[in-house]
C-alpha cells in the first residue's frame, strides 16, 4: 500500500467511529508531490521570545488541521475545547502518514504549534512564503491567485474569533481556502527551505546558551526517528528508527519554479 493512502484509511476508520470532530474532504487533482498543511488556532503568542524561539507557541492550541495533497484535501475540525484533545490525538496519528515532502506557508508556525501542543517534531521540508514575515493576502495578490470563497480573506484572526463563536464552517471555509491558496502558491513559484526554529520545552530552565531540552512526554519526531517516552530518570526516550520517508529532489519546472518531485 503507498504511503499517502493510509491517510484515507485512516480518515474512514474515524467515519466508522463515534467521532466529534468534524470531517471534511474533497477532490482536488494538482500537479505536485508532497503535502501542504495548513492549522488554524485559538489562544495567545508568547511575544518575550524572539522569532527564531518555539516558545512564542506554548499557548497556541490547533483546532482546525488541514492538509492537501495530489488527490484531495482534508480538514479536521474541533468543535469547542472539549474535543481539541481528540483532535491532537488525531494530527498525531496523521501526521507521520503523510506523503513527504512537507510544505508549509509558515513552517515555524505549524511546526512550534505542533510540538508545544501535540509533542511532535515535524521536519517540515518546505516554506511557502517567499521571505519571513509575507503575507499570504500580499502573496496570492501577486500572483493572481482566487480566493477561494474564504470568507475571512486571508485574516486568520478573524477565523479564530469565528471559531470561538462556535462558527466551525465559516473556519473550515478559511482553512480550505488556504489550503487551495497554497497549493497554487507552490505551483507558481514553487518554495525555499524552512526558516529555523529553535524547539524549547518551557519547563526547563536554561542556562545563556541554552540547549534543545527533551520533552517529559511522548514525543514523535517525523522524518526520521521515533520518540518514545517518556523518559526514565534524565535519560533521553528510547530512539526507534521509522522506514524512510519517499525519497524526492527538487526540479526546477518551467520559468524556474521549484518543484518537489518523486525519485
Amino acid at each position: 500500500m503507498k504511503k499517502g493512502n493510509t491517510t484515507d484509511t485512516f480518515l474512514n476508520q474515524m467515519h466508522g467511529t463515534m467521532l466529534t470532530v468534524i470531517v471534511h474532504s474533497e477532490q482536488a487533482k494538482s500537479d505536485f508531490e508532497g503535502t501542504v498543511i495548513d492549522i488554524e488556532t485559538t489562544g495567545e503568542f508568547c511575544c518575550d521570545y524572539p522569532d527564531s524561539d518555539s516558545r512564542q507557541y506554548q499557548d497556541v492550541i490547533p483546532v482546525i488541521f488541514g492538509y492537501i495533497d495530489k488527490d484531495a484535501l482534508h480538514i479536521l475540525c474541533a468543535k469547542g475545547l472539549q474535543d481539541i484533545e481528540e483532535l491532537k490525538a488525531n494530527i498525531v496519528q496523521l501526521v507521520p502518514r503523510l506523503i513527504r515532502p512537507l510544505l508549509a506557508f509558515n513552517c515555524s508556525f505549524e511546526k512550534g504549534v505542533l510540538f508545544h501542543s501535540c509533542g511532535m517534531v515535524v521536519d517540515f521540508d518546505g516554506e511557502l512564503n517567499k521571505e519571513a514575515y509575507e503575507g499570504k493576502r500580499e502573496a496570492i495578490t501577486g500572483l493572481g491567485i482566487d480566493n477561494y470563497d474564504d470568507p475571512f480573506c486571508d485574516v486568520g484572526l478573524e477565523c479564530k474569533r469565528a471559531w470561538d463563536r462556535g462558527e466551525y464552517e465559516l473556519s473550515i471555509r478559511h482553512n480550505r481556502s488556504c489550503l487551495l491558496k497554497e497549493r497554487d502558491i507552490l505551483l507558481r513559484r514553487g518554495c525555499r527551505g524552512p526558516d529555523e526554529l529553535r524547539l524549547y520545552d518551557p519547563t526547563a530552565q536554561y542556562d545563556h546558551n541554552p540547549r534543545i531540552h527533551p520533552m517529559r512526554t511522548h514525543t514523535i519526531t517525523v522524518g526520521s526517528r521515533l520518540l518514545l517516552g517518556p523518559p526514565t530518570g534524565n535519560t533521553r526516550p528510547d530512539l526507534i528508527p521509522l522506514a524512510p520517508p519517499p525519497a524526492f529532489c527538487w526540479f526546477y519546472g518551467k520559468h524556474g519554479v521549484k518543484l518537489p518531485v518523486r525519485l
